[in-house]
C-alpha cells in the first residue's frame, strides 16, 4: 500500500499538485512510523487536524493595510 501512496505522490508532483504530493508524503512518513505499532497504542489525526488548518482560524485571521501618507 505504502508502494502504491509513493507512486501517486510522485505523479502528483509531476503534475505539479504540490499540496497533494506533501499531503501524501506526510501520510507515507506517518505510516511507515506507525508499523510495528500494535493498533491499540496509534493514535490518528486527519490531516487538518494535525496540520491546524480550520475555516474558523481563517477568517479570524487580519489582513496589514499599507499606511498612507
Amino acid at each position: 500500500y505504502i508502494n502504491d501512496l509513493e507512486k501517486e505522490m510522485m505523479a502528483a508532483a509531476e503534475q505539479m499538485e504540490f499540496e497533494r504530493a506533501a499531503a501524501l508524503r506526510d501520510r507515507i512518513i506517518q505510516m511507515q512510523d506507525l508499523i510495528g505499532k500494535r493498533i491499540s497504542d496509534v493514535e490518528v489525526e486527519s490531516y487538518t487536524a494535525k496540520r491546524g488548518h480550520s475555516r474558523k482560524k481563517k477568517a479570524s485571521q487580519k489582513v496589514p493595510r499599507p499606511k498612507r501618507g
